[in-house]
């Protein structure tokens, strides 16, 4: 709504971690962390807000730096498909007709008369177009017998997915960034915000992060303007 101010924090990785950085996941860490830090009274009152449909703080998936999510529009006609097949060849054609990203810039410029097929030629004509892949490995691990605490004898292995923080681009490994957008009401200290935000992050994130998994630090916070919508016919979400 209009009295929300959005702010963008970039968050960097320090760690693997276990999950996916999605908006439901970072708000329900956010209200541990307000019980911890100010008591279960404020963290009541604040849950009370949101359920009243006025809420504190409304938060955003986190997606790579400087892009979006593709938006979900209806495909493309075969002429426009039969278009691009004679310009483009498949090799090139076919992961950019699955893209799953857009640089936050081109879908804002574009957001009034957002067009699938110049969204298209668009990547098509920036070669290495998006962000890096996040890459995840998988590690097998000991099931314990918790009365013995030695590795159950059968069917004692599992497997558990991890994000790696450094991705190679080209040759040479670089460190991910996300942004994540948190929209915040006039009524709320931007400075607590700031200050719980910054704990979700740095005490450890999601699945293992008492085992060093899920740490990151958030290494920028800036405000944030996305354009009002003309009409509200089409809406994209960023959140869960």
């Amino acid at each position: 709504g209009s009295n929300m101010q959005i702010y963008k924090l970039t968050l960097a990785p320090k760690s693997t971690w276990r999950t996916p950085l999605q908006s439901d996941t970072i708000f329900g860490h956010y209200c541990w962390a307000i019980a911890r830090e100010y008591g279960d009274a404020e963290l009541g009152s604040f849950l009370d807000s949101c359920s009243a449909g006025s809420p504190p703080v409304v938060f955003s998936s986190a997606f790579p730096a400087g892009f979006l999510p593709f938006p979900i529009l209806p495909p493309l006609h075969t002429y426009q498909k039969n278009e691009l097949e004679r310009t483009y060849s498949f090799e090139v054609l076919k992961p950019a007709l699955k893209t799953k990203w857009i640089s936050k810039d081109y879908l804002l410029e574009n957001a009034g008369a957002f067009s699938l097929i110049k969204a298209i030629r668009h990547i098509l004509d920036n070669p290495g177009y998006g962000p890096p892949d996040i890459h995840s490995r998988t590690r097998m691990h000991n099931s314990i017998n918790r009365m013995s605490g030695t590795s159950l004898q059968k069917g004692g292995l599992y497997s558990e997915e991890e994000f790696i923080n450094v991705t190679n681009d080209g040759d040479k490994p670089a460190p991910l960034k996300f942004d994540l957008y948190a929209a915040i009401s006039s009524e709320n200290d931007p400075e607590i915000f700031t200050e719980l935000i910054s704990n979700v992050f740095s005490d450890g994130y999601g699945k293992d992060a008492s085992t060093g998994h899920g740490h990151f630090e958030i290494t920028g916070i800036s405000k944030e303007y996305f354009p009002e919508p003309d009409d509200n016919i089409t809406v994209m979400s960023l959140s869960d």
